[in-house]
């Protein structure tokens, strides 16, 4: 079965102040979550996030960590609720890996703000110790930055590829002097670097001390299967087991985003709507870069989930006629079955299971995308196939039904 949903969960960089206000205001489980997060961390959650006096506190790596991480999750939160979505595939930018490995069930909200503390810890040790930092490579495909990081590295500097964003936008990590002869070459090949400020040459080699130092720590922690699948930034591929997350984390630190590829792979799994759950938009603008051909939500206010809430429930009403239209066509052709077994077991059983969908749909269940509606029009064909009507009949009723959506 086709994922038609995309929820993705943004990284460092998208935090700012007053992010999550809005959800915090109107929804007690929120206040639940910060209260509960202000306690494992020994700080006020409430004034890091929403006090204009701590923006530059909340800039903090170790901070804006556990703060988005706080948001995205109350966030998500409140989304299931209020709509019922939560079916889908979920991708965490970076460390918002953490976001989604969270809302997708495989590891609790208390231990993914340990966790999210202590690697941020041992980051930011790290890079103290390392004369490093990264930039955005835009406007220049993969394949010449490799090549300028391969040649740098043949003159023994420190540089590499650490994220692949999309066809012409990649990010590299390396020492502050390999850094700026890649940005030389760059713009010698046509592309523009840009220095990204307050970082660390993250997701390479340099950051080995972080990774060895983290493993252990990741070891202490359970884990359980995701209930939904979740991409990892390591392999662009979904975790298959609750064995495989610690081992991910860990090498995470020390090779490259593969967005891109994530991003592919949840295409070719029928995502059609994607939902950006957490402060602005840099996740929904990197899937612009990469297609343009799904729907787009950022979930960062209430206001927006409203947003949403009205397109959902527009579809919704939408597929209820569908279906009701086909159950009507269902009751009202002419049978000319007369094997009443077979009846029963083509015609009527398909009507109820019609039924239970609808009810389903109603109820929010049920989420109504193009799997459901691909599927109602197989059992509708099948359904009137079983009453002897001819093949052109059995088109002309799904041309009609299929012309509603």
């Amino acid at each position: 079965m086709s994922q038609a949903f995309m929820f993705m969960f943004p990284g460092v960089g998208s935090q700012c102040s007053g992010m999550g206000k809005t959800f915090y205001d109107q929804f007690q489980p929120v206040r639940d979550l910060f209260s509960e997060a202000s306690d494992i961390l020994h700080c006020d959650m409430h004034k890091l996030c929403f006090s204009p006096e701590k923006a530059a506190e909340l800039d903090r790596l170790e901070n804006a960590q556990v703060a988005l991480l706080c948001v995205s999750v109350a966030a998500y939160r409140v989304l299931v609720e209020e709509t019922g979505l939560e079916q889908g595939i979920y991708l965490g930018y970076s460390f918002g890996e953490y976001s989604a490995l969270c809302c997708a069930g495989a590891l609790a909200f208390a231990d993914a703000v340990r966790l999210v503390r202590d690697r941020g810890a041992m980051i930011i040790d790290t890079i103290a110790a390392i004369e490093g930092s990264m930039a955005w490579v835009v406007n220049l495909k993969a394949e010449p930055v490799e090549q300028i990081c391969r040649r740098l590295q043949q003159e023994d500097e420190k540089i590499f590829i650490s994220a692949y964003d999309s066809p012409i936008k990649t990010s590299i990590s390396g020492t502050r002097q390999a850094l700026a002869k890649a940005g030389e070459q760059v713009v010698r090949a046509g592309g523009i670097p840009l220095p990204i400020k307050m970082s660390g040459p993250f997701h390479s080699p340099l950051m080995q001390p972080a990774a060895d130092r983290f493993r252990p720590v990741l070891d202490t922690y359970s884990y359980k299967a995701p209930k939904f699948p979740v991409i990892s930034n390591l392999t662009a591929r979904p975790y298959e087991t609750a064995e495989e997350i610690a081992h991910h984390l860990t090498f995470h630190l020390v090779n490259p985003i593969r967005w891109q590829a994530s991003l592919e792979f949840a295409f070719e799994q029928g995502a059609t709507t994607s939902i950006e759950i957490g402060p602005k938009n840099v996740l929904t603008y990197l899937l612009k870069e990469n297609t343009g051909n799904t729907g787009m939500y950022t979930i960062d206010t209430v206001q927006a989930l409203k947003g949403l809430q009205r397109d959902i429930s527009a579809k919704r009403e939408q597929y209820l006629k569908f279906i009701a239209k086909s159950l009507t066509i269902i009751n009202g052709t002419r049978n000319y079955n007369e094997d009443l077994q077979e009846y029963e077991e083509k015609v009527l059983s398909v009507f109820r299971k019609m039924q239970a969908l609808y009810k389903q749909v109603e109820c929010r269940a049920v989420v109504p995308d193009a799997d459901l509606c691909q599927n109602i029009i197989e059992m509708l064909g099948n359904a009137l196939s079983a009453k002897k009507l001819t093949d052109g009949e059995v088109a002309a009723h799904i041309k009609k039904v299929a012309g509603m959506l």
